[in-house]
């Protein structure tokens, strides 16, 4: 487990917030849809900030990263 974060923290160091912020939530998303095919997973991105939302397994979700 430790070595995860090790990577993270790696990536974190070389990558500009924004771009971190979007892998992130797109490792997020892929997850979900493998967990649940039927998910519908929407990735949405704004000044400062990515928004991931949608539903899967009957439950609506949205969570907000902000590059801060």
């Amino acid at each position: 487990m430790a070595e995860l974060y090790s990577l993270r923290a790696c990536m974190v160091s070389h990558l500009p917030a924004a771009a971190f912020a979007v892998h992130v939530m797109r490792c997020v998303q892929a997850e979900l849809i493998q967990l649940d095919p039927q998910a519908v997973v929407h990735v949405d991105r704004g000044d400062g900030y990515s928004h991931l939302y949608g539903e899967t397994q009957a439950t609506t979700f949205s969570i907000l990263l902000t590059n801060a």
